[in-house]
């Protein structure tokens, strides 16, 4: 009795072997260029301004709202002057003069206010208008005060936290429009990586490839 006792102790265990559930490799953790990449991908369709003229952003996907004051304008086609005016009064807010060959610059008026809607005018070197109906001039609508503070505080808290990982200045700026895009300030989070000092191939391929799809190419 013992014996078989002892053999079907033997058996449950080689049955309990053999049931076992294979090891499944945990999935590989993407990285912050790739997590971009596959954010932006659902949102490539042309986006420009109608007419002679590209823009880039802000308006990235036919989103214009926007958190920074100094928001980036990135653009294609030869432009001569850019004016910034506030929607409903058409009062200027900031005019700037561009040299040949330049595509893009970044607002250096003053701060631009919560919640107010602003016109982008450009013109070209003989100072005619390069968008002729001004129903079609490109527009931004800045956030409200309480989101862009709320962003605010989530990206400090962030930054804190990969500085002390020691990240490197492009790690810090992908994760920064990683959170734009999360929260559809698409605009904002091109700003990030375009202003970026130094970027890597990958970085710039991706950067040539989200402005080119804006402009249906």
């Amino acid at each position: 009795m013992a014996s078989v006792n002892r053999m079907m102790t033997v058996l449950l265990a080689l049955g309990t072997i053999a049931v076992a559930a294979p090891t499944i490799a945990a999935p590989r953790q993407q990285s912050p260029m790739e997590r971009l990449i596959n954010l932006f991908k659902p949102r490539s369709h042309p986006s420009g301004t109608r007419g002679a003229l590209c823009l880039i952003t802000p308006g990235y996907a036919d989103t214009r709202t926007v958190w920074s004051d100094r928001p980036l304008f990135v653009w294609r086609e030869d432009v001569g002057r850019i004016v910034v005016q506030q929607e409903e009064t058409n009062t200027v807010v900031w005019s700037q003069s561009l040299s040949t060959n330049q595509y893009s610059t970044v607002y250096q008026g003053k701060p631009l206010q919560a919640g107010q809607t602003y016109e982008i005018v450009f013109f070209d070197e003989a100072g005619q208008p390069i968008v002729t109906d001004a129903d079609f001039n490109p527009k931004f609508t800045m956030l409200d005060a309480a989101e862009q503070t709320r962003i605010a505080a989530a990206l400090t808290t962030e930054e804190k936290q990969l500085k002390a990982q020691k990240a490197t200045p492009e790690t810090i700026a992908l994760h920064r429009a990683i959170y734009f895009s999360q929260q559809n300030l698409w605009s904002d989070a091109l700003q990030e990586i375009y202003l970026l000092p130094q970027k890597s191939s990958q970085l710039t391929q991706f950067i040539q490839s989200a402005s080119a799809e804006a402009c249906g190419e």
